[in-house]
């Protein structure tokens, strides 16, 4: 990649458009960048890497500081770089993201980010930002950073890469050579590597708990080995062993209690048959002595009942009484039929006068409403005096808002065409410049073209010249420096298809013109006729016409139209209260005549209240009278006699019943009572006989004997419960140890296989790592960067071999200081003069700047070539001479000479006086005021 012209816009210091044309320098040497500190010499080469990568060439520097604090507003800040690569030329347009003024209305705006790549052989070109980067990668191979390294030699990064240590020295390769992969499997190996052991330790730990787990009895002997066991002082062999003795102890032990448990079962078996008969005896004597209770209580029972029978049986004659009593009072009992019908007309005629008196009241209310209404309406018809008047004032003021409104209007008719007519204008004029452009590019391609044709021409002749023959264009003999025939020569018609294609242009360009011309006579006329609107308006004070004229006249007209439909809306208000006026004149007298009426129905009403009144008093009166005739004060009362004197002839006769009912109830029990007493006396004897006794057993000597009984049966119990439990304490025991047996052995099997795991990866992480004991801590990812080192020395060596004069050689340090230090890419330097070998710190301060710019050179070629044979046919030193002795600087200026050879053009960035020297020069040169310049000398 070689760069061939650099134009650089409101960028950096440059205020204006400076351009670099690097093709004057040739295609190889040395050129000097020169100009005071901070006038903008690496600014340049900021320009070159913004415009490839659209970052800048150091890492203290971005793209926000890109914009020219010395630039007028209206100058665009942007970089324009063309380059040549594999033969083919490449351009690049990449602006950053900066303030400018806004094309209408005044403000700033937000310029974005953008950049555009030419591509030859009219291939589409590639926009965006990222898309121009990603294009320019892919093209010519390398990144950013690569480039930097390759194709910069910063100021300040001499000395960094010197001094640095194995670390840091790391950090800086890893970026360059992309080395993170391996970083990536040492930490795949130590993660694993500290998994492993986790697990490891989660085995043991497992393991240590299964034997735990392991339990005996206090006082069995193996308890003392059990326990050293759980400290982890015994191995897993003689634990195994352990567990498995304790099951075959604990076996032999669980054979005597089930013994002892079957022994136990049948005596309990036995014993509980035999308690049950003697509780079946005692049974069967509580139940006859319970019968013997029952009988006499029944006997008892029977006299009461007789008692009772022959009581009911003396009342019996009352029934007769009763029922004469109750026919006396159900023949009296029609007179209270009357009096309900009585009742029954007193209540509606309280109701016929609860009734009128709610239709007087209703009379009343509507007397009360239309006189209410009658006199509101008279009051409201007092309110509209004069209402004709204002109605026509509010037509007048009405009248007067719309002629204003119309004549806004039509101002702002002629102000929104005057601005559509502004915009037109520009929009023109924005295609003009653009055609403008384009004619002034399609000319200088047209120029360029008819060049080639003439230089192809030109080789042509040069092609023929012979040495010794004169030249029949100027008649010399020697021809040192014959012209050279193009690669890519356009044809005749291609020069004239360009040139008639710069005339259509220019023919545009013309059009462009005159079309802008036209508009902007009208815009003028436009304006004068908008001036004289404004003279005779609300807005005669007002010079300018922008944008605030427009909102003024749309926020008075919305004002007015805002007044002229408040206008409207009192106008309906008033219109709608003319004809409800109307309507309250014709109401009226209907109102009045209604009133009447209603006051007439209301003294009707009266009248008939009063007679219904009288016709009720009088038939309360009569009732009373024939209520204190009658023996009881209501039917109800007469009723409840009647049914009192019914209730006592059935309690008479349900009482001699059930005596008689009860009675024979207790001679059946009686006798049932003496079958069952007889059944329950043949069962003790039939037990007697089994047991062969003669004599009946009393009660407490059966009760004594049941209690001696199930004394011995329940100590029984007792003991097969404790041998019960003994067996179960047995059996969990043999549980636990068996599991825990069983998960020892497979653990200890697991975890045999994990620590051999685990050991060969610790072994392979401790080596990837650099952590191998009494070695030198070198990683996997430093053993790599060591070959890429060795490699930057050796390159390095060639160049300070001859900046020293011989005397120095860097040298890779093999050992570290100490074990515990990483080490690897520490650097020592050889002194050839006395044979020793020393830190390259130890160095003067010119013959630090010798190393450090034979190791940056040396990175630069290894860089380039690890990036797949990629050469960059450019390349700038920055600083760095001015601690040099001017031997010193000869020897550095002729190793960039050599370095420099086979096509490579460099450019050293310094203002070290020395330098001037060099013939081919670009010159930055500061003003205070307006910012610096760029100009070149070759």
């Amino acid at each position: 990649m070689r760069p061939l012209e650099l134009t650089m816009s409101a960028f950096g210091p440059y205020a204006g458009v400076e351009q670099v044309d690097f093709t004057v320098f040739g295609e190889k040497g040395l050129y000097l960048i020169s100009g005071n500190t901070g006038a903008g010499k690496t600014t340049i080469f900021d320009a070159v890497c913004y415009a490839l990568f659209d970052a800048p060439s150091g890492g203290n520097r971005n793209s926000s500081m890109f914009r020219s604090n010395y630039a007028d507003p209206e100058t665009p800040t942007y970089v324009e770089l063309t380059f040549a690569y594999k033969g083919k030329e490449y351009t690049i347009r990449r602006n950053p993201t900066y303030l400018r003024p806004a094309k209408r209305g005044s403000g700033l705006v937000e310029e974005g980010t953008n950049a555009v790549l030419t591509l030859p052989d009219g291939q589409n070109p590639v926009t965006g930002s990222a898309n121009v980067t990603a294009a320019v990668q892919e093209l010519i191979g390398i990144s950013r950073d690569q480039f930097a390294q390759i194709a910069m030699i910063a100021q300040g990064d001499f000395m960094k890469l010197l001094f640095a240590d194995t670390k840091n020295r790391q950090e800086i390769f890893r970026s360059i050579f992309k080395t993170q992969p391996f970083v990536r499997i040492q930490e795949l190996l130590a993660d694993e590597t500290k998994r492993l052991g986790a697990e490891c330790a989660k085995g043991r730990d497992s393991l240590r708990q299964y034997i735990a787990g392991l339990v005996c009895e206090p006082e069995n002997p193996a308890v003392e080995v059990l326990t050293l066991a759980k400290e982890g002082k015994k191995p897993v062999a003689e634990v195994v062993e352990l567990a498995m003795a304790l099951l075959e102890e604990d076996g032999r032990h669980e054979k005597k209690l089930m013994d002892r448990k079957k022994e136990l079962s049948g005596r309990i078996e036995a014993m509980a048959h035999q308690e049950l008969e003697y509780e079946t005896y005692r049974e069967q004597l509580q139940k006859r002595a319970e019968l013997d209770r029952q009988f006499a209580g029944l006997q008892e029972k029977r006299k009461q009942v007789e008692e009772s029978f022959v009581q009911a049986k003396s009342v019996e004659p009352q029934i007769a009484e009763k029922a004469a009593k109750q026919g006396q009072i159900k023949e009296r009992l029609k007179e209270f039929d009357e009096l309900d019908r009585m009742d029954a007309e007193i209540r509606q005629l309280e109701k016929s006068l609860s009734d009128r008196k709610v239709q007087l009241l209703e009379k009343q209310a509507k007397v009360e409403l239309h006189e209410r209404d009658i006199q509101a309406w008279k009051e409201e018809l007092d309110g509209y005096e004069g209402l004709d008047e204002r109605i026509a004032g509010k037509a007048i003021d009405g009248d007067r808002l719309e002629r204003e409104i119309k004549s806004l209007s039509e101002l702002g008719e002629k102000c929104n065409r005057y601005r559509s007519e502004m915009l037109k204008l520009a929009d023109y004029q924005s295609l003009l410049l653009r055609r403008i452009g384009q004619q002034r590019e399609s000319n200088a391609k047209a120029e360029e073209a008819d060049l080639l044709f003439r230089a192809n021409m030109a080789g042509i002749l040069a092609d023929r010249l012979v040495e010794g023959t004169p030249c029949p264009v100027c008649g010399a003999v020697h021809h040192p420096a014959k012209a050279i025939l193009p690669e890519q020569v356009p044809s005749e018609e291609v020069v004239k298809g360009l040139r008639k294609q710069a005339d259509d242009l220019q023919a545009s360009v013309n059009k462009g013109t005159e079309l802008c011309s036209r508009q902007k006579g009208l815009v003028e006329q436009l304006k004068t006729d908008l001036l004289q609107a404004l003279a005779t308006s609300e807005f005669k004070e007002v010079q300018e016409i922008d944008a605030r004229l427009k909102e003024g006249i749309e926020a008075s007209v919305n004002s007015k139209v805002i007044e002229l439909r408040r206008l409207e809306g009192e106008l309906k208000v008033m219109r709608n209260q003319v004809e409800k006026r109307k309507r309250l004149n014709e109401a009226l007298p209907a109102k009045e005549a209604a009133l009447a009426e209603v006051r007439k129905s209301f003294a009707g009403l009266s009248e008939a209240q009063a007679a219904e009144q009288a016709s009720c008093m009088e038939k309360k009166e009569h009732r009373v009278r024939k209520t204190a005739e009658l023996p009881y004060s209501c039917k109800e009362a007469a009723e409840t006699a009647v049914l009192q004197l019914e209730s006592g002839i059935r309690k008479i006769k349900e009482a001699i019943e059930r005596n008689d009912r009860e009675l024979k109830s207790c001679e059946a029990e009686l006798s049932g009572l003496e079958g069952r007493r007889k059944q329950v006396q043949e069962q003790i004897l039939e037990r007697n006989l089994a047991w062969k006794r003669t004599e009946e057993l009393g009660m407490e000597e059966v009760v004594s004997t049941l209690e001696e009984h199930r004394d011995r049966l329940r100590k029984c119990r007792e003991e097969a419960e404790a041998n019960d439990r003994q067996l179960q304490i047995l059996y969990s025991r043999q549980q636990t140890n068996r599991t825990a047996l069983d998960r020892i052995e497979e653990k200890s099997s697991e975890l045999a296989g994990l620590e051999k795991e685990y050991q060969w990866k610790a072994s392979l992480s401790d080596t990837a790592n650099g952590q191998l004991r009494e070695k030198n801590k070198v990683m996997f990812e430093t053993f790599v960067l060591m070959e890429y080192f060795d490699r930057i020395i050796r390159r390095a060596n060639v160049r300070l071999m001859h900046l020293s004069d011989g005397q120095y050689e860097l040298k890779r340090r093999e050992e570290a200081s100490s074990k515990v230090s990483k080490t690897g890419l520490d650097l020592d330097v050889v002194d050839h003069y006395n044979g020793g070998i020393r830190d390259v710190k130890s160095l003067s301060g010119g013959e630090q700047f010798k190393a450090s710019l034979s190791l940056a050179l040396g990175l630069s070629d290894e860089v380039q070539a690890s990036a797949g044979g990629i050469r960059i046919d450019t390349m700038f030193v920055d600083e760095g001479f001015g601690s040099l002795d001017e031997d010193s600087i000869r020897l550095a200026i002729n190793t960039l000479s050599d370095l420099s050879e086979g096509n490579r053009l460099i450019g050293i960035i310094s203002h070290v006086p020395q330098l001037k020297a060099i013939d081919r020069q670009i010159i930055v040169e500061k003003d205070r005021f307006s910012g610096s310049h760029l100009r070149q000398v070759w």
